[in-house]
């Protein structure tokens, strides 16, 4: 597609003549205010930024355009040339060769990517939405409200195995316990392999890490080909058998999918269950966990606000929006510019990568005055946690849910939740804000 052919929505959003249009090596680096990785370099440089009206975008060294003000993350969004990345474009253009398991084995990167190929969120048309719906289906809002009995046992269950025995890492056996739990209950895991899970996904979260070492990528990709390897025969076995509704639904909806693979562009097509649920509940399993977790934290720092919630329970959407809106897990992920855009006077060439901080925008002042500030009076609309346009979270009201029925379960029941927020620890140079540590102890009231 050539500059005159370009989308109307992207030539409609320069807002600038031709000649005042800049090039993406015409912007700032992102080093001159900081780092937008690690979730306290993140909020420092978010703080900058913001005081500087002047900056509307950021560049990386490599090229990428690094979009971080809410509303041109909500903008640029909507625009179909800001698609995904493909799994050519994931791969750097070797994904033919990363589908020899021999030619790259797991413990090199290639088990992670041959899941990820397989993710919505590295597809494009005309793969993409009925690929996206397959999903979406599973997760409406109906269909999410007929799963908060499964996770107000399982969260019943975790609270009670961490109140009254000391001090324990909320993150590690609340966080990472409950999603694990949550999923293989819907697709049929046994004790055995829903243990072998939790370890798996911990171990594949060093994907976020955006300077890994060799050892590194190691470990993460064998996290990658283990987690894979135990949804894929947990999600086959359930279909043979039956019995599991979502297992069936997807199984079913998945015989619809009748493309051809383009690596390329449009993406690549699953073969069956076992390999749609393997990619996408990446995100179910990990980021929904990091969710929950910092709801909570964010509770928790700013004292009385449990004791607020206690006395009026129908401030808990409030503060489940608040608590994702402060402590977002996802800090940035990447779009793919699939045709050459113009937006707000900056070119983005074809084939850039687009730096989307999600987090960011739930921090920038236009879209929530005083943003750092915890307000169980605000609008619950605007915020960026979950992406925004045609490939916004398909899980985002799951996620949602479950960091509600977490909060609920700890305001109602006679609990004490001791907390230092001095002994927390954020893992730094990573495109979430994740944890290492989130030491707390529960106690009963009155026993």
């Amino acid at each position: 597609m050539s500059h005159t052919d370009e989308p109307d929505s992207a030539r409609q959003n320069a807002g600038h003549s031709e000649g005042s249009i800049r090039e993406i090596a015409d912007l700032p680096l992102v080093e001159t205010y900081g780092s937008f990785s690690g979730r306290d370099s993140f909020r420092d440089t978010c703080r900058k930024l913001f005081a500087l009206p002047d900056v509307p975008f950021l560049r990386t060294p490599d090229g990428q355009i690094v979009v971080f003000r809410n509303e041109h993350l909500r903008t640029l969004s909507t625009l179909p040339a800001a698609g995904n990345m493909s799994p050519d474009a994931l791969s750097a253009g070797s994904f033919e060769a990363l589908r020899d398991e021999a030619a790259a084995p797991a413990g090199t990167g290639g088990a992670l990517v041959r899941i990820l190929a397989n993710q919505v969120f590295f597809t494009n048309a005309p793969l993409h939405d009925p690929a996206r719906r397959i999903l979406t289906k599973q997760l409406s809002p109906k269909a999410v409200a007929a799963l908060e009995p499964l996770a107000e046992t399982i969260i019943a269950e975790l609270l009670a195995e961490i109140t009254d025995v000391g001090e324990v890492d909320f993150q590690r056996h609340f966080g990472d316990e409950l999603t694990c739990r949550f999923w293989a209950a819907l697709i049929g895991m046994t004790a055995e392999e829903k243990a072998a899970l939790v370890e798996f996904v911990r171990d594949m979260s060093g994907m976020f890490n955006i300077d890994p070492t060799e050892h590194d990528v190691h470990v993460f990709d064998m996290g990658a080909d283990g987690y894979g390897k135990t949804v894929v025969q947990a999600v086959r076995r359930a279909v043979n058998s039956g019995g599991f509704p979502l297992v069936d639904a997807i199984a079913e909806d998945i015989k619809g999918l009748e493309f051809s693979d383009d690596p390329a562009i449009a993406g690549i097509v699953p073969r069956d269950a076992g390999d749609y649920l393997e990619a996408n509940l990446v995100d179910a399993f990990h980021t929904a966990a990091l969710g929950a977790s910092n709801v909570v934290y964010t509770m928790l720092r700013h004292p009385g606000v449990l004791d607020r919630l206690r006395a009026d329970r129908s401030l808990l959407p409030a503060a489940t929006f608040e608590g994702f809106r402060l402590e977002p897990p996802v800090l940035h992920l990447h779009r793919y510019a699939l045709e050459e855009i113009v937006f707000e006077g900056v070119r983005i060439p074809k084939g850039t990568t687009i730096m989307m901080c999600w987090g960011a925008g739930n921090l920038d002042p236009k879209a929530f005055p005083e943003p750092e500030q915890f307000r169980l009076d605000r609008p619950m609309r605007g915020h960026s946690t979950f992406g925004a346009g045609a490939q916004i979270c398909p899980g985002r009201i799951l996620a949602f849910m479950l960091a509600e029925k977490t909060l609920d379960a700890l305001v109602s029941q006679d609990l004490s939740v001791g907390f230092k927020e001095t002994d927390c620890d954020w893992y730094e140079k990573w495109a979430m804000a994740q944890l290492k540590q989130m030491p707390i102890e529960i106690q009963r009231m009155h026993q």
